[in-house]
């Protein structure tokens, strides 16, 4: 459920994820009884449900409509599964980006930022989705951190639908430009679920394995399975340089359970 208060100046949107239970009366065959669940206030531990209180639903619409989470220019779009009461899962459509390996983090920013501002065999410009998709090892032994092959800042360019191939910008795949440099390339990402926590601070090392350690907690207290627990995943929505509060994203790959299936 999703809507738009129209009555408030700044137009928040509201949204809520969950379960209904449907009672059927036997002799007529017709609904008898809903009950809707909220995952942000009725979700417990082991993904079971219990009724909270009315308050409770109020205050959680009011936080939404008062304290509106900010929307990021170009960001990818998603569907949204869950918005649980500390983190969300979210799936993502199937795209083509542009990746590279890089050493620090400037490094992979003015790579991908060049190829994207024409520094590519059609000298075009690209205007990418955001985040930045930054996966890193999770092994830190000495002979691991030579492996920087594994160290990967991806751009998403384009939206890529199954029937129609058709990208963001109404063309199709093949308007994505060959890079100038070898450093980076042109990669397939299909369609994923993650699980997503969200962080305000920089996201160094020992934040993102502290919050990554978190939101395993979280999916476990739940029920959600992660896939593998081989990399760490960053999503960053602001500039490398930006200062305060960023918008900084951990996501984990999950198991798609069954009432999330296409």
């Amino acid at each position: 459920l999703r809507f738009t208060f129209i009555a408030l100046p700044w137009r928040p949107i509201a949204r809520f994820t969950g379960v209904s239970d449907y009672e059927i009366d036997p002799s007529s065959g017709k609904l008898a009884k809903q009950i809707d669940y909220w995952d942000s206030i009725d979700l417990k531990p082991n993904g079971e449900y219990q009724r909270s209180s009315k308050v409770q639903g109020l205050n959680d619409l009011v936080d939404q409509l008062f304290n509106p989470a900010q929307p990021t220019d170009q960001e990818l779009p998603y569907e949204l599964l869950r918005r649980g009461a500390d983190y969300s899962v979210r799936r993502y459509p199937a795209t083509l980006g542009a990746q590279v390996i890089y050493e620090n983090r400037p490094e992979g920013y003015d790579l991908l930022g060049s190829f994207c501002s024409g520094y590519n065999q059609q000298n075009k410009k690209i205007s990418p989705f955001v985040p930045s998709i930054i996966t890193v090892p999770r092994t830190t032994s000495s002979s691991e951190k030579k492996r920087l092959q594994d160290k990967v800042m991806r751009w998403p360019l384009t939206i890529v639908s199954s029937s129609s191939n058709q990208n963001h910008a109404g063309g199709n795949k093949n308007n994505i430009p060959e890079p100038s440099t070898n450093a980076i390339s042109i990669d397939a990402q299909p369609e994923f679920v993650v699980a997503v926590l969200r962080f305000t601070s920089a996201a160094t090392a020992d934040s993102v394995a502290y919050y990554t350690k978190q939101l395993e907690v979280i999916l476990a207290r739940d029920g959600l399975r992660p896939l593998s627990n081989d990399l760490f995943t960053v999503a960053q929505f602001d500039a490398i340089f930006s200062v305060g509060d960023r918008r900084n994203e951990i996501w984990i790959p999950i198991e798609v359970p069954d009432y999330w299936q296409i």
